[in-house]
């Protein structure tokens, strides 16, 4: 659209092409539609009205027109501008109401129809909803034919954005994992490597999508983040656990969904996270789930995880070899852990040992 055409736009109250036969009704309909402050087309015939509005779709944003002129009524003006404007806004006027002919103009695509007399006010109420509906189809028009332009430049600006969280993100983890291990200096290097470990399994199980193996690394990293939540007399107690301890150390799984659950693109993660306690028999925790009701990623994450605790020295024991922590592992294949996973697990141990 033209300069002059958007600057008509902002000066007037719609601009509108006005049809009837009777001179002296059309120059009052000029009068007072101007005095309202429309900019007006007066036509008194709807050949020239219809040639006009065919020509120049952008010069008009609605049509009043009467209903009865000779030559070419209302109805067929309209019915002819909508096969090459669709969307063209046309309000009726007619001195002879029936229900016939305001279905007629209806069919025609009418968005009102009045009946003589009526007020100047109300005419001016309708032609402006009639010049408000123009104006939105414009816009569709112009989002329509930006939209896939708009979509790209948003998808990449969204994409920008999301990677961007998602390193402020992880910095951020990373941090509290790092300080997760200071106050339990028995777990360090314990998440890196599980984490490596992890990734290595997975992609032996078949895990290929990179998204979701990024996840999965991610959630080994941050499996046990949610401990930043648990007292320091309860994480560091060499001993066992009482009964009550043990029911404030197990909410460390909820805990840690809650944080990585807020980050974008993060659900094997998650998962991870708060799956990590459950058993293959269902006498995990914390929701008791079994089987393959246990996401694939927390399944394989639990045979590294409890390998690694087993293999290395903890507080509460001395590290074992190799040999030894396979076959407790293999021991609780179907009970504790996946047998389809310690069957990938195992092998694979030379190679994951080394990890």
């Amino acid at each position: 659209m033209d300069q002059s055409l958007k600057q008509t736009e902002k000066n007037t109250r719609g601009r509108l092409i006005v049809v009837d036969d009777d001179e002296a009704m059309l120059t009052n309909l000029q009068k007072v539609l101007s005095f309202y402050g429309f900019q007006v087309m007066p036509f008194s015939s709807a050949g020239d009205a219809l040639k006009k509005a065919v020509s120049d779709k952008e010069s008009f944003d609605a049509i009043l027109t009467d209903f009865n002129m000779p030559g070419m009524n209302g109805t067929e003006f309209i019915e002819r501008l909508r096969q090459t404007d669709p969307e063209a806004v046309a309000v009726f006027l007619t001195g002879y109401p029936s229900a016939e002919n305001a279905v007629s103009a209806l069919r025609a695509g009418a968005f009102d129809f009045l009946e003589k007399p009526f007020s100047n006010e109300h005419l001016a109420v309708t032609l402006d909803k009639a010049v408000e509906l123009r104006q939105l189809h414009r816009k569709l028009e112009d989002y329509k034919s930006h939209l896939e332009e708009m979509l790209q430049e948003r998808t990449k600006e969204l994409r920008n954005t999301l990677r961007k969280l998602e390193k402020a993100y992880m910095t951020t983890m990373e941090v509290i994992v790092a300080l997760l291990e200071v106050r339990e200096p028995s777990t360090a290097r314990h998440s890196k490597r599980v984490s490596d470990r992890t990734v290595f399994l997975a992609r032996k199980m078949g895990v290929s999508n990179e998204k979701e193996i990024e996840a999965i690394a991610h959630g080994a990293l941050l499996h046990d983040i949610g401990k930043v939540g648990i007292p320091d007399n309860i994480l560091k107690k060499p001993g066992k656990l009482s009964p009550e301890e043990m029911e404030i150390m197990r909410n460390h799984a909820e805990i840690g969904y809650d944080v990585v659950s807020t980050i974008p693109d993060m659900g094997a993660a998650a998962e991870i996270v708060y799956c990590h306690h459950e058993r293959y028999d269902g006498k995990g925790y914390p929701k008791g789930l079994a089987g393959e009701n246990i996401p694939l990623a927390a399944r394989i994450f639990s045979v590294i995880d409890t390998y690694d605790a087993i293999r290395f020295d903890r507080c509460y024991h001395k590290g074992t070899s190799m040999e030894e922590a396979l076959a407790e592992i293999e021991k609780s294949s179907g009970i504790q852990f996946d047998p389809i996973v310690v069957s990938c697990f195992k092998a694979n141990i030379n190679e994951i040992d080394k990890i």
